[in-house]
């Protein structure tokens, strides 16, 4: 029997969180900041304005065991890896880049290629 190393239980849990964060703002552009994208796929509760924003944001929480810190420093790395951009201005909301895109459809393509048939 084998078990999984801290460290791939650790990264396969990155891999999840910068796949559902990129899947959020694919899904919802130019709508969430840095930290309320952080806080809704880490779980954590967000003001929404109506039952059907709850249950759309629910589809993208995960719960990690890591700060919201941890979170929002993965939100960064997506942003300084050229995945996320930021809109100018004085609230700055999040918006998948070309390459985001890309990196969104393999992301996608790798997960239905390993579901069962």
């Amino acid at each position: 029997m084998s078990h999984a190393s801290p460290h791939a239980d650790t990264a396969a849990r990155l891999d999840i969180a910068a796949h559902a964060l990129l899947t959020l703002i694919a899904d919802m552009p130019a709508t969430h900041g840095r930290i309320r994208a952080a806080r809704i796929v880490s779980g954590f509760p967000v003001a929404v304005t109506d039952d059907i924003q709850a249950q759309r944001l629910h589809r993208h929480a995960h719960h990690f065991p890591w700060r919201l810190s941890d979170t929002v420093g993965l939100v960064d790395a997506l942003i300084d890896g050229g995945l996320l951009a930021q809109s100018a201005g004085p609230r700055p909301t999040l918006v998948l880049s070309r390459a985001g895109h890309h990196a969104l459809d393999a992301l996608e393509a790798h997960a239905n290629s390993h579901q069962p048939h």
